[in-house]
Formats: C-alpha cells, structure tokens, sequence
C-alpha cells in the first residue's frame, strides 16, 4: 500500500511540475527543486494512512467522518524511554512488536514479551509495571513519585495496603502528588508540598486507579513469581495470596 500511494502522488503531484511543453522546443521546468518529489513521495509511501487522512480531511466529499485536527494537538504520546532501563536501542526492538508508546507497554503481556525478546522475565515486569504507573498519573507526576520511591504501579499499591509501608502522612504526600494537577493550575513542588487533601480522598484516588485489568493480570505473574523464589520474597500483603 505504501510503495502504490508513493508511486501516485509522485506522478499525480510532483512529475508534471518538472516538464511542461507550451509547443516550442524548450521544455519549462516549474520545479526548482527536482529532488522534493521524491523526497516527498517516500515520506507518503512510508505514512500511507497518514496521507490519505489529511487527503480525506481537506477533499469535500460527502459522507465520510473527517477528523478534528485540534485534539491531535492537545494530546501527545509519551515515549518508552521514560521507563527507566529502556534506551532508544531497546525502544528500536519493541518497536518491532507494536510497542512505540507507554501505553502499549503498559497494555503488554509480559510472558509474551519474555518468550519474543532476548530480554528476562524480571527486567520486562518491571518495565511494564513503570508502564502501567506512568499511564495512570502522567510523566510529570511520575518523576515526583520517583522521590517517594514509588518506581511501578505495586509501590503505589502497597502504600495503602501494605502493613509494614502504611503511613498516613506518606499517603497524603503521594495523594497531592497525583491530584495536584487537577486541582492547582499551574502546580510546582512548593505548591503541591501545600495542597491539602483528605487521607480518605488519597485512598480512594489510588483503589480507583489499581483497578485495570492490565494491573490485575501483572499481579498474578507477580504473585506466582513471589510463591516460587520464597516466601520471604513476596512483595503483596495478605490480600492478594
């Protein structure tokens, strides 16, 4: 589909720009850059759907859904090398199994990736688990988790249900932290350290963004990783064994 739209829009829009005859013996050349055709035509073939949609959008043809440019504005894609451990070589691989943002990452079956990329079992939960932290709160807030040494979407979890981790006051720092946003318009570090927010609205911000599917099926490979290499080593309280 690609080489057909490039082929295309080559002939249609470029070449007859780079010969005209008006009948005397001398060809005009309309086009000061020869080369822009063809450097153009392999950006089309490479982005075919995203040459016919712009196409389709600026055509006036009648039933067809044109699309509302402004939102792709107003919303971008985080990249994976948020992740910590994932670099521009690493993001090259996944890219070759459909993951090119965080929440394809996030959305990821770990097993599947273990079984389809050289990488280990432990480093790609660990991945996806960053994945699904930074899917609920935004890159901006993440990094201010990081501080909490909140690195994946089970420290966030455990500081609500994990006896030994449990403190009022950290639940409170993490709840402005991830409510900061909408609440203040133009939120910094002095100005999230003073937003006041009750302990009750903080837990129940963090259930709500524990219960996703994607979260539940990582926990279960967590948990039986935990039963297998010890008890020692399980990293959930009581609820979830």
């Amino acid at each position: 589909m690609g080489t057909t739209v490039a082929l295309l829009s080559n002939e249609a829009l470029f070449k007859p720009l780079s010969s005209i005859n008006l009948g005397s013996a001398e060809n005009i050349n309309l086009n000061p850059f020869p080369y822009l055709g063809l450097a153009a035509a392999f950006a089309i073939g490479y982005f075919p759907e995203v040459a016919i949609r712009s196409l389709i959008t600026k055509s006036k043809f009648r039933g067809y859904k044109k699309e509302n440019k402004s939102f792709y504005e107003m919303y971008t894609t985080t990249p994976v090398e948020i992740i910590d451990g994932i670099d521009t070589e690493i993001r090259d691989r996944l890219a070759d199994y459909h993951i090119k943002s965080v929440q394809n990452l996030a959305a990821a079956n770990p097993l599947m990736l273990f079984v389809e990329t050289p990488y280990g079992v432990y480093q790609i939960m660990d991945w996806v688990a960053q994945a699904q932290l930074c899917c609920s709160t935004g890159p901006s807030s993440l990094v201010r988790l990081w501080g909490l040494g909140i690195r994946t979407i089970f420290d966030l979890e455990r500081v609500i249900f994990d006896q030994d981790v449990r403190e009022e006051g950290l639940i409170e720092q993490v709840g402005r932290v991830l409510l900061a946003n909408h609440i203040l318009a133009n939120p910094s570090d002095d100005s999230v350290a003073k937003t006041i927010i009750s302990h009750e609205t903080c837990v129940a911000n963090i259930k709500l963004r524990l219960n996703d599917p994607h979260i539940h099926r990582l926990r279960q490979i967590y948990i039986m990783v935990g039963n297998t290499i010890g008890e020692n080593n399980r990293r959930f309280p009581d609820r979830y064994r």
